[in-house]
């Protein structure tokens, strides 16, 4: 367990772990009534064409994430952004000595939305409007 707490909580987990626990804090809050779940209004509707979409709107149709609540995509790129770097810290970032892990570690952080993105996209398909 204190392995686990120590990948976690430490870069660069630990920015996906941050957004990760707001997720989880919004979905218990939404599932008890507290927040809106957002499934009703909160999805970027794309009708009508997407020649004229700016923003996260624009953003969102490129990646393949449109007409999906914007909570649903935020919370699926976290969770898949932090096993990402989980797996990658935990096998082989750790070992490294800390300069290195601390240069190697930031380019894990952004490469590791790589793979979220389509993996959310084909999550997200049957959700999508």
């Amino acid at each position: 367990m204190a392995e686990f707490l120590n990948v976690a909580l430490t870069f660069p987990t630990l920015p996906y772990s941050i957004v990760l626990a707001f997720a989880v804090v919004y979905w218990l809050l939404a599932a008890c009534g507290v927040v809106d779940d957002g499934f009703a209004t909160d999805g970027i509707d794309l009708g009508g064409g997407e020649e004229g979409l700016h923003g996260i709107s624009g953003m969102f149709s490129r990646l393949g994430l449109g007409g999906a609540p914007v909570m649903l995509v935020i919370a699926l790129l976290a969770f898949f952004g932090w096993t990402g770097t989980y797996l990658t810290h935990l096998f082989l970032l750790q070992p490294l000595p800390v300069p290195l892990r601390w240069a190697a570690g930031g380019a894990v952080a952004l490469l590791a939305l790589v793979p979220a993105v389509p993996l959310t996209a084909i999550i997200l398909r049957p959700v999508s409007r």
